[in-house]
């Protein structure tokens, strides 16, 4: 069934004015704001046509606004309950419509592989074959969370449905396969994929701009992937390729090949203060991550005034010290031996 087809129930109710059934239904399909109790497969039968009706209009109306508000997990994992309960007491489904607004905010919040199967299962609702946008929306689901079998197995079976040139006539098939790479821990792949991107190759240098191209969020990812390999020369290389490019401002990135030398204790001191301040001379603001890092990287060395210092310093900073900063603090001074300092923390 497509977007603006009605919803169908089962049995309907065994009439109007049993207001505790209504009302029960009602809590089951969170139409209250409530916490659902646990269905059972009488209470699903109870559902009428209205009720199901408001909770699709519900649904549509959280898909549609997700995109463009500030939101949150749980928000997301709200809305994939709702469709759930909709999904087992009637036969709507979502539209292309609806498929492509949950995938984009699968892709915008979603945390776990899990969400790699559900939003598969959102994909499969739609009548086939998919459009390309929703393939595309699909792949750069499985791409977030590292998954090449699954983009290349959405790229087949595109293929098979489009045309064997559907991946080369879309605008960013090529980055998002190697955003997919760097995610699996594969930045060599990243690299090698990203020089066939056209928009990577003839790009120069360019005042960075919103939303942010393609190639260079598949640019950011092979840094952070090369940052967790532990390879600094290459890691370093992709970070001079952004700030050529005008993206070397965010601290995301910065943090990543910060926290590479931070944690090797084979480099000094100096050496991580020199790379704060190639940051800040970048334009990149330093964040509580950051100052996170400082404080792990000199308790490593036993640098004991320094940690304290970056610890003021954020705090100075109106930078709220979070769990990733208790617990820094707590292992390397309880590691060193250093038992009252950690009670003090």
């Amino acid at each position: 069934a497509g977007a603006g087809d009605k919803p169908q129930s089962g049995q309907t109710a065994a009439g109007t004015g049993d207001k505790t059934q209504s009302g029960r239904s009602a809590r089951d399909l969170g139409l209250d704001g409530a916490e659902p109790p646990i269905e059972t497969r009488a209470c699903r039968a109870a559902y009428t046509a209205d009720e199901l009706e408001r909770a699709v209009a519900r649904l549509q109306g959280k898909l549609a606004r997700y995109v463009f508000y500030p939101r949150t997990y749980m928000k997301l994992e709200a809305m994939w309950a709702l469709y759930m309960r909709i999904r087992a007491a009637s036969q709507w489904r979502v539209g292309a419509v609806e498929a492509e607004q949950f995938l984009r905010a699968i892709l915008r919040s979603g945390e776990g592989t899990f969400w790699c199967e559900r939003a598969q299962l959102v994909a499969d609702e739609v009548a086939a074959p998919a459009s390309g946008e929703l393939t595309m929306a699909l792949i750069r689901v499985f791409a977030k969370f590292g998954d090449v079998q699954l983009v290349r197995a959405a790229e087949e079976r595109a293929a098979r449905a489009h045309g064997p040139g559907w991946a080369g006539e879309q605008a960013d098939f090529t980055e998002t396969l190697a955003i997919a790479y760097a995610r699996a821990d594969l930045p060599a792949r990243a690299e090698e994929t990203l020089q066939g991107s056209r928009a990577f190759m003839e790009a120069g240098q360019a005042v960075s701009t919103k939303p942010v191209p393609a190639h260079i969020v598949a640019l950011r990812e092979t840094v952070l992937a090369w940052a967790r390999a532990r390879d600094a020369g290459k890691a370093w290389a992709g970070l001079a390729q952004l700030l050529a490019r005008g993206y070397g401002r965010a601290a995301r990135e910065w943090n990543a090949v910060l926290s590479l030398h931070a944690n090797d204790a084979r480099y000094r001191y100096t050496l991580l203060e020199q790379v704060l301040q190639r940051m800040r001379d970048a334009g990149a603001a330093p964040d509580a991550a950051t100052h996170n890092i400082m404080m792990h990287g000199s308790l490593l060395r036993g640098q004991k005034a320094r940690w304290r210092e970056w610890f003021e310093r954020m705090q100075r900073a109106g930078l709220a010290p979070d769990a990733v900063t208790y617990t820094t603090l707590l292992t390397r001074l309880a590691h060193g031996g250093q038992w009252a300092e950690a009670l003090r923390v």
